[in-house]
């Protein structure tokens, strides 16, 4: 079992300059998106996705998680340009097509106002 302790262990000991020293690493960017998920850090969490996108802007694991962070957030505009993207690159997605219309649900209903 990993503890939170693990992962911010892990983010001093390095997976924050390796990004630094090499911010083309995809592989440092999903290691902290483990790291910023652990420790509840949203923003930090969405950015890092960001910066995956940029070096493969078809990652589609990339897509999907700030899809769901930005949905978490409330941004549903964001979420549901995620999901349109996810489903430009793999339009059989049943998974994404399940959860646009969970988005257009709470704009229909305003839950989120």
């Amino acid at each position: 079992m990993t503890r939170l302790g693990d992962y911010e262990r892990a983010d001093s000991k390095g997976y924050s300059k390796a990004v630094k020293i090499r911010p083309d690493l995809k592989r440092g960017w999903r290691k902290l998106t483990k790291v910023y998920r652990a420790q509840d850090k949203n923003e930090l969490l969405i950015m890092a996705l960001s910066r995956i996108l940029e070096i493969d802007s078809e990652d589609e694991i990339a897509l999907w998680e700030r899809a769901e962070a930005h949905f978490e957030d409330k941004k549903l505009g964001d979420a549901m340009g995620d999901v349109h993207k996810l489903l430009a690159i793999n339009p059989g997605n049943q998974k994404a097509r399940k959860f646009k219309a969970q988005i257009l649900e709470k704009l229909d209903t305003r839950e989120w106002d």
